[in-house]
């Protein structure tokens, strides 16, 4: 676990830098902080951490800030997310804490994996915020009509081809941005 820790931290000092250079201030001085405060309950599941500028941050949360840092320019101009994939909801629960202008945030995924992402995101959400958020199973995905930015992290490489390219084409269609983050 100390390897581990260790690249978490040098991980969680880049992304600090990028932050600090990348916000105006008086934000810039929190760094990471500027996201992660507005983040409730992270260590739900008791993941490993690390103690960064008294934040204690999991690898779940350090990889939502980066996440978020590559969309920054339009989380703040958006209403309506749809996400594909969103395993347990750390990126939904991490937009929705820090993006107040997000009125729908809506989750596509496996039955079995929906039923996680919704007792996790009850238990770590305000009322207010889990409100936002609608829950679908993937073979419903098409009952969306429009999203103003889809986000799909790790998943498409684990479907079929011609799901991923259903998906692919359906967005292209229904929504103005795509997020992928995919090794493939």
């Amino acid at each position: 676990t100390r390897y581990y820790k260790s690249l978490m931290y040098a991980f969680a000092e880049y992304l600090n830098d990028r932050i600090s250079r990348n916000i105006d201030p008086p934000h810039n001085e929190d760094g990471i902080g500027y996201y992660f405060k507005s983040i409730k309950n992270s260590n739900l599941g008791n993941p490993i951490t690390i103690n960064y500028r008294g934040h204690q941050l999991s690898i779940d949360y350090l990889l939502a800030i980066e996440e978020i840092l590559f969309m920054e320019s339009i989380l703040g101009t958006v209403n309506d997310i749809l996400e594909i994939g969103a395993g347990f909801g750390r990126l939904a629960q991490s937009i929705i804490s820090n993006y107040k202008n997000i009125e729908n945030y809506t989750i596509v995924d496996l039955p079995q994996v929906l039923n996680l992402s919704r007792a996790f995101l009850k238990n770590v959400l305000s009322r207010e915020q889990y409100e936002k958020l609608q829950f679908i199973e993937n073979t419903e995905y098409k009952k969306v009509t429009h999203s103003d930015l889809v986000i799909n992290i790790d998943s498409m490489q684990e479907m079929p081809t011609k799901t991923a390219t259903d998906y692919i084409e359906r967005i292209s269609k229904t929504s103005e941005y795509f997020y992928s983050k995919n090794a493939i």
